[in-house]
């Protein structure tokens, strides 16, 4: 019904045969709260009628009748609904056969095109049936259970003709109707264009000569750390100095929901009201019980097509990494997010929290984390002489030199700022023969 209004909307008749036992008004009814569904555009546009009615004739004569019918409305569209319902009124599989390849043949002289839908379970599905061998695109669309989730999942089994993305992606119905979301890996991003050589800073100007100026452009940098240690807080201060530079960003957040946000602004008196009103700053939030990675993955993408965004910023990692874990598919979604970011010239910024540790021994290699960590900020809590201090140090920077010592930092109602500078210059270099002694 929603591909028929589609057609409807364009000025394009369509004949919708019903070959289901409910009638057509209680039909109408399941769909009226849906937003795609125009009911004016039922008995203008859209003709609906019951097959059963035709085919108690015999083949050649139901087909006749159903292409007569199509003639006069000039449907360009014809949707057979629920086809195994009816398909015992074909007394052989040959019978079923000439009907559709008549049908077939003639509507290819109207321009109309014939979608069928049909009832099975994907582990019963017969892909030499006489509807699967005739048609040009299959799509088979999937209901299963996962743990105590539901997942509806859809693929293009077969597209005639012409390339389509391979496997299954994620569909959800909700008030707009059916709503697809392909997967993040099996789409092609342009990353061939030169890396611009310019440095993307972090809103705090100590921490950004540590780094060597900031980090580069289209970078991802991991901000790590356990609670407390004001990861949310950078990763905030980061999007907001792009917006001082006339940068426009994105914050995906798990946690905080937008009032918490607002009260961490005004706290450290960050602009982020006034960014989020003048359309600087996008909120993203999704809760993190059945967190969708596609359905995320489609939001930044429509994000990024339609306004100039320059940087991203994800708290929390390890909340959107468990839920790609649950389906196995972890690695390559990252890979192709790291693509995605780079085809856009995007900066990142990712939050991933950890267990308070000692030193500095933060090791990803061997995690789908490791993808993302192009530069690494370690933030750290400790106690020392019975005082609680902050510090924080950059263990990698890519391509590029950076400070290699722990510095403190303190958490005031200006933000997040470095106290402690004294490594920002690196030591004299030394001669052979002392590097030798």
């Amino acid at each position: 019904m929603q591909i028929a209004m589609g057609y409807a909307r364009q000025g394009i008749p369509v004949l919708f045969l019903t070959a289901f036992s409910e009638s057509h008004d209680r039909l109408l009814e399941h769909m009226r709260p849906f937003s795609f569904f125009d009911p004016m555009l039922v008995g203008q546009q859209i003709t609906l009628l019951s097959i059963f009615s035709m085919l108690q004739q015999d083949v050649d004569k139901a087909a006749s009748e159903v292409l007569r019918t199509i003639r006069q409305l000039r449907a360009g569209l014809v949707v057979i609904d629920g086809m195994a319902g009816v398909r015992h009124l074909f007394t052989t599989e040959v019978q079923l056969r000439r009907f559709l390849q008549t049908l077939a043949a003639q509507l290819v002289y109207v321009d109309t095109t014939l979608l069928i839908t049909y009832e099975m379970s994907a582990s019963s599905f017969d892909d030499q049936s006489a509807e699967m061998t005739m048609a040009d695109a299959i799509i088979a669309l999937h209901f299963r259970t996962r743990g105590l989730q539901h997942e509806r999942w859809l693929e293009a089994r077969k597209i005639r003709g012409q390339a389509h993305q391979n496997g299954l992606h994620r569909y959800q119905i909700n008030g707009d109707g059916v709503v697809v979301y392909p997967r993040l890996e099996t789409q092609h991003f342009d990353v061939s264009a030169d890396l611009p050589e310019e440095r993307v800073t972090f809103g705090v100007p100590a921490l950004d000569a540590l780094c060597g100026g900031g980090m580069p452009r289209t970078n991802s940098t991991l901000l790590v750390g356990s609670i407390g240690t004001g990861k949310t807080l950078l990763a905030l201060q980061f999007l907001l100095s792009g917006v001082l530079q006339g940068e426009q960003g994105i914050f995906v957040t798990f946690n905080e929901t937008l009032p918490q946000l607002a009260t961490v602004s005004r706290r450290f008196r960050l602009p982020l009201a006034d960014a989020i009103a003048t359309g600087q700053i996008h909120i993203v939030r999704r809760p993190s019980t059945e967190l969708d990675p596609d359905e995320l993955a489609n939001t930044l993408e429509l994000l990024l097509g339609k306004y100039p965004i320059q940087r991203l910023a994800i708290d929390g990692m390890g909340l959107f990494q468990h839920a790609l874990e649950r389906q196995g598919r972890a690695q390559d979604y990252l890979v192709a997010l790291v693509e995605l970011l780079r085809a856009r010239r995007v900066t990142s910024v990712l939050t991933v929290e950890i267990n308070r540790l000692l030193g500095r021994e933060v090791d990803f290699s061997g995690t789908p984390l490791a993808i993302l960590g192009e530069n690494v900020v370690l933030l750290q809590q400790t106690e020392n002489n019975m005082r609680w201090s902050r510090t924080l140090a950059v263990l990698r920077m890519r391509s590029s030199d950076h400070s290699h010592d722990v510095h403190e930092f303190i958490i005031t109602e200006q933000g997040l700022t470095v106290t402690s500078l004294a490594a920002l210059h690196p030591p004299a270099k030394t001669s052979k023969r002392q590097q030798s002694a």
